[in-house]
């Protein structure tokens, strides 16, 4: 079945248009077709294909029957009547559409749904266990959903996600999204399990937040934004899975954002490139299960771990230029069980934030290890580093201004000391330790710090 654009516009009343498996709708470059909704029933259901491929000039439009900014006034009404998000329900790709193509295509004011609906389904485009293309195409003004996609490895090329409640939304699947725009919607970007591809991509001036994935090792590089309610990408709950690698990679003012437990599970690496920042929210901790992290950089100022209040680096994260870094603003970078931490050209700070039962930690390992070399430790509260039955060694590093709770710029509880070219400054303490942990040392440098060792001497 052809759709013409000299027949154009179409129209579709109060029902689904159901294309059969087997089927290929083809529509022409210019064709609009209009929805119009008693009752939020009016959409495409794609078992077949639908091949709608349109052009920079002629593009093809899916929209509601009261918006006449395309294919004119059908219900001649002039401006007595407007467009609004769910006039109609949407397109809905299934599997056995996987050859469905959309480019230079317009997709606006859907997203129209049933009560007991899936929430997944209410969008302009819907694509479930199909992998499509999806090119220089606009989704705007969706109740929920600009393009949901449903275990789905689609590939989006350069579209633009504008004023919808989402954006653009991913359960499960490897979508690739690329050279996109989102702009304006209550949340960009959000992927809920499964992994992605997601680079440079723009985000702008989303209320709530740009970008946010849930449990999803994801590979995002080269995104940037600005005046969203948060400006960067939050990762929540696992990143890594065991048995794979996973890479943080930079992006341009447009840090990682720690929400609650972030976790590298057992039997797993992260890599962290230079030119990473992370910003840690104030329910923000790092969770190292066994796991290893390798951040690797040349210089402290490569790989930063921060507070989200922190402007110095990575941008305006919160939206503002009043915000201020204070000791105590996240909680903590912990390793365990097993756990390997590699960091070179690293800087730490404003960790340390007070927990009711254990020790204000900003870095621990406990049964772990370490080799830290040109790392920064700097304005965290309590403890700094704190190691408990672990190994680590340190070397060409700083920890300073400690001055908050105890002060205490590294604690060793059962755990060897093997420090070398090593300035401590500015900190209330900068090592204690007990019996059992035996010291190496060479070159330790003090400097300005109200006590240097506990037990007094611990170095001679």
């Amino acid at each position: 079945r052809i759709l013409s654009k000299e027949n154009s516009p179409y129209f579709v009343d109060n029902g689904w248009l159901k294309i059969p498996a087997g089927v290929t709708l083809t529509i022409e470059p210019g064709v609009v077709i209009k929805f119009y909704s008693s009752y939020a029933f009016a959409g495409l259901y794609a078992e077949g294909d639908i091949k709608a491929q349109g052009t920079e000039k002629d593009k093809i439009i899916f929209t509601s029957f009261f918006d006449d900014g395309y294919g004119g006034d059908l219900n001649g009404d002039a401006t007595s009547t407007s467009p609004s998000v769910g006039n109609w329900r949407g397109i809905h790709i299934l599997s056995s559409g996987a050859g469905s193509v959309f480019s230079n295509a317009v997709f606006r004011f859907g997203g129209g749904y049933f009560l007991g609906d899936p929430g997944y389904e209410k969008a302009n485009l819907f694509v479930k266990d199909a992998d499509i293309d999806i090119a220089n195409s606009f989704f705007a003004s969706s109740t929920t959903y600009g393009l949901s996609l449903y275990n789905s490895d689609s590939r989006i090329i350069a579209g633009v996600f504008e004023n919808n409640a989402v954006g653009l939304y991913s359960v499960s699947g490897k979508p690739e999204i690329s050279n996109s725009v989102f702009s304006g919607n209550k949340q960009g970007l959000v992927l809920n399990g499964g992994s992605a591809e997601v680079k440079n991509n723009r985000f702008e001036s989303n209320a709530d937040f740009a970008f946010d994935a849930v449990g999803s090792p994801i590979d995002i590089s080269g995104n940037s934004g600005s005046n969203n309610g948060y400006n960067g990408i939050i990762l929540r709950g696992d990143i890594t899975q065991a048995n794979a690698a996973s890479i943080l990679k930079p992006n341009s003012d447009f840090p990682y954002i720690l929400d609650g437990h972030v976790n590298v599970v057992a039997s797993s690496s992260l890599t962290i490139e230079p030119g990473v920042v992370v910003k840690i929210k104030d329910n923000g901790f790092f969770n190292v299960l066994g796991g290893e992290v390798i951040a690797q950089g040349q210089n402290p100022s490569d790989i930063i771990f921060t507070s989200i209040k922190d402007n110095s680096v990575g941008g305006y994260t919160l939206n503002s230029t009043s915000t201020v870094p204070q000791a105590g603003d996240w909680y903590t970078i912990k390793a365990t069980a097993g756990a390997y931490l590699d960091f070179q050209g690293v800087t730490v700070r404003y960790g340390g934030k007070p927990r009711i039962i254990y020790s204000n930690t900003t870095v621990e390992l406990e049964n772990s290890a370490g080799y830290f070399d040109n790392v920064v430790f700097d304005g965290n509260n309590d403890y700094g580093l704190y190691l408990k039955n672990s190994t680590i060694t340190i070397k060409n590093s700083e920890f300073k201004n400690h001055l908050t709770g105890y002060g205490r710029a590294i604690t060793y509880i059962n755990s060897p000391i093997d420090l070398q070219n090593v300035k401590f400054s500015n900190n209330l303490l900068g090592v204690m330790a007990d019996v059992n942990s035996l010291v190496k040392t060479a070159e330790v440098i003090w400097e300005n710090n109200i006590a240097t060792t506990s037990p007094p001497n611990l170095f001679e």
